[in-house]
């Protein structure tokens, strides 16, 4: 699979999101272009803001302030609205030679170093084994793909403070950040599009890991077309609402889920450190607010429903 533009350090590349019709996702927008811009340094040329409905008043006059481009896409399926992203994979990025699909719910500590990465798709594994290994070999082997002749490691904190390891699949990526080569992102797209409505139509998956849907036919659709995957490290998409091993490195990205303090401020990294990149990011979220005359919706800590035991 080409691989050529993925390998260039000065690649250009397009940013993008989607928002749906919730009070939670505007507010995290709100969070996620402020340091996108401030923080990771992208400029606003290169963002695409998605949305399957009209965009509420204050986002639009946001987006058109800073000519951020705007496309409204058709919902993909109401089963799961975690799978209105895959729309973005039909968007012409124009010279972009990398895209970055992320959600909202994120906030951007640092410029993701994107020239590290070679392969034409990256992302972080999931945090937790949602799903677990077992169930992975089982829907691959439903759907007649080969398994993968390797697993990667992953650990997590557990309830009682204690470091609990599993393994998964290449390519099972947390899905609020992709990193995707705009050659293949057409195809890919088409794979992520078929397998998941082959997940949803089939109802395999097991009631508790049912959510995850996108992501699990994300990693199908990867391996369906035989790409190479890297996996991140947890800096490139870092759990803010769990606990974390403490000996991670400064993240370059935190995903929130939707727990955020009032005025649309992060929380403290649990355990906390690196408070300064915290501290930082929150003064580019307030100044961005009084810049744009934008304030979180009244009664509302941003709290959505994130993906259960999902980081």
């Amino acid at each position: 699979m080409p691989t050529d533009v993925a390998k260039e350090p000065n690649a250009r590349v397009a940013w993008s999101c989607v928002l749906d019709d919730t009070t939670a996702l505007w507010d995290h927008f709100l969070v996620w272009v402020a340091t996108l811009v401030d923080c990771a340094g992208a400029p606003p040329e290169a963002i695409v803001v998605h949305h399957v409905a009209e965009l509420r008043h204050d986002v639009r006059q946001v987006a058109a302030r800073l000519g951020l481009r705007t496309q409204q896409i058709p919902r993909f399926d109401r089963r799961s609205p975690h799978a209105n992203k895959i729309s973005q994979c039909f968007t012409d990025f124009g010279g972009a030679g990398r895209v970055v699909l992320t959600d909202v719910d994120l906030a951007f500590l640092a410029p993701p170093p994107l020239g590290r990465i070679r392969a034409p798709v990256a992302g972080k594994p999931v945090d937790f084994p949602n799903p677990p290994v077992e169930v992975l070999c089982d829907l691959f082997r439903r759907a007649g793909l080969p398994l993968p002749d390797r697993r990667l490691p992953v650990a997590f904190l557990d309830a009682a403070g204690v470091l609990d390891e599993f393994q998964t699949f290449p390519a099972n990526y947390n899905g609020g950040f992709y990193v995707i080569d705009s050659t293949i992102l057409p195809a890919l797209g088409s794979a992520w599009a078929h397998w998941t409505r082959w997940l949803l139509d089939a109802a395999l998956i097991p009631t508790r890991y049912a959510v995850h849907v996108d992501q699990i036919a994300f990693c199908m659709a990867v391996h369906a077309l035989g790409l190479d995957a890297a996996a991140l490290e947890s800096a490139w998409n870092f759990p803010t609402h769990v606990p974390t091993p403490p000996v991670e490195a400064a993240p370059f990205v935190a995903h929130h889920h939707g727990q955020l303090e009032d005025a649309l401020l992060l929380p403290p990294l649990r355990p906390v450190r690196h408070e300064a990149l915290i501290a930082n990011a929150n003064a580019a979220i307030s100044a961005f607010l009084r810049r744009h005359g934008v304030a979180p919706t009244a009664g509302d800590k941003s709290s959505s429903a994130p993906r259960a035991a999902e980081a």
